[in-house]
């Protein structure tokens, strides 16, 4: 149930880096961007950055009002938005060329900050920031503007603020240093400022803001969690803008405003030195496979190196450094050539799992026994998995095992979940913790009635479902029925319930309306009776459809490289030519299946099944998608879908092209709860009404049903 899956590749699905060479990692000025606020899906026109979340009336544009020769990133924040609620725009670069421990890091950009009322006394706060995008995120560097707190910001204007992170285990990690320069800077006009970080020593080279340097070197770059090592990937970008609200009169309305943006690398590693032909700007430096073009590659550039650095051709020793040589084109390039002929293997890296444990696999295998891939310059012996997280939310519950070994664990500290309990149980608060089960078809019963369970008011909910996202209640108590199960004055919780064989079971222990949620050691224990049972809790709504059946078959598992479903309607993501749609028409309602598949199977459309570094097939986790072509006869039209699934679904309204299409209205649902999405305007022509599941949940042939319908209604 928690395995994490190998993305389809849906076209309008991956947002990738323009690099320009290979030393920039991503360069832009948002000129060549279309105006207009910035959209989740992303808008094309707005190269990759979109609006990730944002209070009321707060939003994300590309604008040219206030911008420094061109246009701006634009983020407004309004006091109405909430206290603390972040405005953030995000762009995500896709798989980077890697950086390696050898790389100096730089950031530079223009920013403008403005806010309504300069005589207000609140917080301003705008930070720019660049992550690895690993859940939940390494940082690799972040800048922190800030003014006001208690003092009117006409007086603090704009400090810089920076963060090192000391590793003192009896203070804070990430503590302020005192910088000098970009301090106390004008408001409402532009500022430029460069951060550089040696990756290699792991900190800070300087910071550059106006013209005026600071050396912060022997300064350690601020970590995402205090006992987590660095990032390892350029992958994210997010620049943020935080309202903090004070009582009247001490609010008011923040913008921030960035441009000239800038995230270069001068050492980017090759993942296979030897193929050095062609030098591409993307840090390959090849085709995929070293052959005759390498070898004259080599004897073209024969002789020294003007730049050792910026050299493919010395491919000879492999010294792990990037400039992969000794500065002369040679002999023993040549050699390296012919040692290394035929196909560039497919290097193996750290693989990191919720557990917290690391294997060296390949990216695709990685992504597919539901790792983060963190090489391929770092294996399990140099690299720090993160530790795996508490399972004090449902999304991280810890498997336990019908009849194994009871689980001692305590819950206090844990989170306080906003959800309601189940059957005679509380509603789940302060100190939670979160384990599941697979069900095996016999009666189970979950039971805190053991030797290690403290003497406190404790309880347990027990749910199953799709995921945590959509929740069924299976049963719950804070007093079992076992009268010889006595914990102080409490009878210890336990649950019992009939079980279907293969379904989740989430269990949810928690203090508690009566008791110190920082008192809660238990002792849990599932066991079977061994007998089977045919009548389990309902864990999936029933969807009835009436309308034109898709009429496509569902495959659970499929061994071909096409799968036969796709061949009915699979739109931009089949590999017919032309692709295969349905049709639908305005005021017709359709109804549909999806499901989450096995293949291995061939993703470049070429014939072949994609094979491992061993030339075995490559199991994908994959989704069917629906695509249905509509025909909208007038302008001015408002198309209205009304979409509804038995799993977590997705649906949206797509323009009719396979180029860079994007959702123009989209939502999720789960539980059989009807969503309305409504696209207003649309001139006459071909869309796509577009429905599959939300994400990869483990979605097979059983409660994969879902309808859309369409409603059309024009001036």
């Amino acid at each position: 149930m928690f395995t994490r899956y190998a993305a389809l590749p849906v076209v309008f699905a991956a947002l990738i880096a323009n690099a320009a060479s290979a030393d920039d990692v991503y360069v832009t000025d948002f000129d060549d961007l279309a105006l207009g606020h910035t959209e989740n899906p992303a808008n094309p026109g707005h190269d990759g950055w979109y609006l990730q979340n944002a209070g009321p009336g707060a939003y994300g544009e590309i604008q040219d009002v206030i911008a420094n020769d061109g246009k701006a990133l634009h983020e407004f924040a309004p006091a109405s938005a909430g206290n603390g609620v972040q405005t953030m725009d995000r762009r995500l670069l896709g798989e980077d060329p890697g950086v390696i421990p050898g790389a100096t890091i730089t950031l530079s950009v223009d920013f403008y900050c403005h806010s309504s009322d300069l005589t207000t006394i609140n917080i301003y706060e705008a930070l720019l920031s660049v992550w690895d995008d690993t859940h939940p995120g390494f940082l690799m560097m972040k800048i922190k503007l800030s003014g006001g707190n208690g003092t009117p910001k006409i007086d603090t204007g704009i400090d810089v603020v920076m963060y090192e992170f000391n590793n003192d285990p009896y203070e804070p990690n990430n503590v302020w240093i005192p910088i000098t320069v970009g301090q106390d800077l004008p408001w409402d006009t532009w500022h430029s400022l460069t951060l550089i970080i040696d990756y290699a020593n792991d900190e800070y080279v300087s910071i550059t803001v106006n013209g005026e340097t600071e050396d912060l070197s022997g300064k350690t770059p601020e970590r995402s969690w205090p006992d987590w090592l660095q990032g390892t990937r350029l992958r994210r970008i997010q620049a943020e803008c935080i309202p903090f609200v004070w009582e009247p009169p001490h609010e008011s309305d923040d913008d921030i405003y960035w441009d000239n943006f800038s995230l270069t690398t001068d050492d980017i590693n090759p993942p296979c030195p030897w193929d050095c032909f062609p030098t591409n700007d993307d840090g390959t430096y090849g085709d995929g496979t070293v052959n005759i073009d390498d070898l004259f590659a080599v004897l073209g550039h024969w002789g020294d190196c003007d730049d050792p650095e910026d050299c493919p051709w010395d491919c000879h020793p492999d010294n792990g450094g990037g400039s992969y040589g000794d500065g002369t084109v040679n002999i023993d390039d040549l050699f390296a050539i012919l040692g290394h002929w035929d196909d560039c293997p497919i290097a193996t890296g750290a693989c990191c799992f919720l557990d917290g444990s690391c294997q060296d696999l390949i990216p695709d295998d990685c992504v597919a026994a539901g790792g983060t891939f963190y090489g391929t310059y770092h294996d399990c012996a140099n690299f720090q998995c993160p530790p795996p997280p508490d399972n004090d939310e449902c999304e991280y519950a810890r498997e336990v095992f019908i009849g194994g070994d009871a689980v001692i664990d305590d819950t206090t500290g844990m989170g306080i979940p906003n959800i309601e309990g189940c059957g005679s149980a509380p509603d789940l608060q302060a100190g939670t913790r979160w384990y599941y089960v697979i069900g095996d078809g016999t009666t189970l019963t979950a039971s805190l009635c053991n030797p290690g369970t403290d003497d406190w008011d404790c309880a347990m909910s027990i749910y199953c479902g799709w995921d945590c996202d959509s929740l069924n209640c299976v049963d719950g108590n804070d007093a079992g029925m076992d009268p010889d199960c006595i914990l102080g004055d409490n009878l210890a919780p336990e649950v019992i319930w009939c079980s279907e064989a293969g379904t989740t079971y989430w269990i949810a222990i928690y203090a508690s309306q009566f008791a110190d949620p920082n008192e809660g050691i238990f002792e849990l224990t599932v066991t079977s009776d061994g007998v089977p049972c045919d009548d389990p809790p309902q864990c999936y709504c029933e969807l009835s459809c009436t309308g034109d059946p898709e009429g496509e078959e569902c495959y659970e598992d499929w061994d071909g490289a096409d799968p036969v479903f796709d061949n009915y309607n699979g739109g931009c993501n089949d590999c017919n030519d032309p692709h295969h749609y349905s049709t639908i028409e305005c005021g017709q309602t359709v109804c549909g299946t999806a499901s989450v598949y096995h293949t291995a199977a061939d993703l470049d459309c070429d014939g072949a099944i994609d094979l491992d570094e061993n030339q075995e097939p490559i199991v994908y986790t994959l989704r069917d998608t629906d695509w249905y072509r509509l025909e909208v006869l007038n302008d001015n039209t408002t198309v209205t879908l009304n979409f509804n699934s038995e799993f977590p679904g997705l649906c949206g309204l797509l323009p009719d092209t396979c180029d860079n299409p994007y959702f123009i209205v989209v939502g999720a649902t789960t539980n059989c709860e009807i969503i309305t999405l409504e696209a207003t305007g649309l001139d006459a022509g071909t869309y796509i009404v577009w429905a599959s599941t939300d994400g990869w949940p483990a979605v097979g042939c059983e409660h994969n049903n879902y309808s859309v319908e369409v409603i059309c209604t024009s001036r």
